[in-house]
């Protein structure tokens, strides 16, 4: 028997500025000793795609709703663009 790891790993933005999340998928599965070189090409395309949806699969299912925290936080974060007026923008000339 042959022996088939896959992997993939993938780091996303937390919650917090300047942090981030891994997640990470292994798995081995086992290939036939007989298989053509076609059938072990496709075996292995089918198992890292397999684990790179699951990683994917996770990282939507987590990170949507935490995205939208980090979102709503930043925004309340945020002041509301007021322009200067006039009298401010002579002030900062007259220095």
């Amino acid at each position: 028997m042959i022996k088939l790891n896959a992997s993939f790993s993938k780091k996303v933005p937390a919650e917090l500025d300047y942090s981030s999340k891994s997640y990470l998928a292994c798995v081995e599965v086992e290939l036939p000793t007989g298989a053509t070189a076609k059938e072990l090409q496709q075996k292995i395309h089918d198992t890292f795609k397999l684990v790179e949806e699951s990683v994917e699969a996770e990282i939507n299912g987590h990170v949507a709703s935490g995205s939208a925290k980090q979102q709503k936080s930043r925004q309340s974060q945020q002041q509301p663009y007021i322009p200067a007026s006039n009298k401010q923008i002579q002030y900062l000339l007259s220095l």
